[in-house]
């Protein structure tokens, strides 16, 4: 039988729910996504606020874009925060949208940007204002979604890039932009985004007698990133993604040995199966081939989760996924790990 199966309060380290998001606020509903292109700076009808609102334009998704760019620069100026100018085709093309619906509607993304920035928009498919401002930063009309930081002089704090269209690579520039801008990052940035663009994380691949519980013990310690449970030479096993310099692959192991979570280890070199020999009493060390590697079903991945709803509609990152997982051992609370936004949707979705 599987173990360690928790109640939802326990999920929540020890608080129900209902109570951990009652002071949260529940988001705004998303908008129609219907609106006319024309916008302050196209010359059509002029918004009070100068501001869009969330999912105005299935192309700039939920965050509330400046439209005034003149205004926009002259609030970086009064309260220093630096800009972000998203280039953007409206109405635009499937791709457009597509990045409109999952990157700038992703609740990280929105809130950052518009919480450490000044979040504008210049549309690169009409004329007027819009095409002066793409003349000024010699952007091309029509173009594929380009977002570039700058400070109120308008001087770029980080160098000029396309092709930019995931959540991992955008939260990458906001994160390098900031830091050049010497402004805060959100606490759920450092967490989540700064460890999972890591370009030197590493696999390792422990086998234990319940995957469903090497999951959230695997998944609550430092350095790993994410976790995911499957089946592979006969095994319940779980493949984990960690950061070596955080936590190494000597001490991953001992550690994984000592709660009965290394019946088993993969490795995918001899570099690293030399670095583990002899540190443990582990019965079976190996090379791991990917090939030969069965993901479990989505029943059985982040068990511990299972009985709390919502949490597939937040576009969980794999780490925050890992990491609220493990909170039955770690005990961190869910704050932690969501975003403010997030956690605020999570309230709505369970008070329904």
């Amino acid at each position: 039988m599987k173990i360690f199966a928790p109640t939802l309060a326990l999920v929540i380290s020890g608080v129900a729910v209902f109570q951990l998001l009652q002071a949260q606020e529940t988001p705004k509903a998303m908008g129609s996504g219907t609106h006319s292109a024309m916008g302050d700076q196209g010359g059509s009808a002029t918004k009070t606020d100068n501001m869009l609102s969330p999912n105005e334009y299935t192309e700039l998704g939920m965050v509330r874009w400046h439209r005034n760019f003149d205004q926009a620069v002259a609030l970086s100026k009064k309260t220093q925060k630096p800009l972000a100018i998203l280039f953007q085709e409206v109405p635009g093309c499937a791709g457009c949208q597509q990045y409109g619906r999952q990157v700038l509607s992703h609740p990280t993304v929105v809130e950052t940007l518009e919480d450490r920035f000044i979040p504008v928009v210049v549309f690169n498919n009409q004329g007027g204002r819009d095409k002066q401002i793409l003349t000024q930063f010699k952007e091309p009309a029509w173009n594929y979604q380009v977002m570039r930081f700058t400070d109120h002089n308008l001087r770029e704090l980080i160098p000029r890039k396309d092709h930019v269209w995931t959540v991992s690579a955008t939260m990458d520039r906001v994160n390098q932009a900031l830091n050049v801008a010497k402004r805060s990052i959100p606490e759920h940035l450092n967490q989540v985004y700064s460890a999972e663009t890591n370009p030197n994380l590493q696999t390792a691949v422990f086998a234990m007698y319940c995957f469903w519980t090497g999951e959230a013990k695997l998944g609550a310690l430092d350095g790993v990133i994410s976790t995911e449970a499957g089946f592979y030479d006969g095994r319940e096993v779980v493949v984990v993604r960690y950061d070596p310099k955080t936590i190494n692959i000597v001490s991953l192991t001992k550690t994984a040995a000592s709660i009965d979570c290394a019946h088993a280890v993969y490795l995918p070199n001899d570099q690293a199966i030399k670095a583990v020999t002899g540190t443990t009493r582990l019965t079976k060390l190996a090379r791991y081939n990917s090939s030969q590697y069965r993901k479990a079903p989505r029943s059985d991945q982040k068990r511990q989760l299972q009985s709390l709803k919502g949490l597939d509609q937040l576009n969980l990152t794999p780490m925050q996924w890992t990491k609220l997982n493990a909170t039955t051992v770690s005990r961190d609370p869910f704050a932690k790990w969501l975003s403010p936004q997030q956690l605020s949707q999570l309230k709505a979705l369970n008070a329904k």
